[in-house]
């Protein structure tokens, strides 16, 4: 895993381009009028955790409460 970054970049043109650090996986896409880019950015996210073989589910867990 440690091979696997995600690098993203959004452009002053409104291209989102993502990249692992791999090397291996690239991913290029316009913003559509009026979407908001932390979604695009999830989208990509979720395109990069399947190329890593991540769990999509979150990576924190919650600390059991101290008694």
């Amino acid at each position: 895993m440690s091979a696997h970054q995600l690098y993203l970049n959004l452009g002053d043109n409104g291209w989102l381009m993502a990249r692992c650090g791999c090397d291996d996986w690239h991913q290029e896409r316009m913003l559509k009028m009026n979407e908001r880019v932390s979604d695009a950015v999830r989208e990509l996210e979720e395109e990069f955790q399947k190329h890593a073989d991540l769990d999509a589910s979150p990576t924190h867990q919650l600390a059991p409460p101290i008694e």
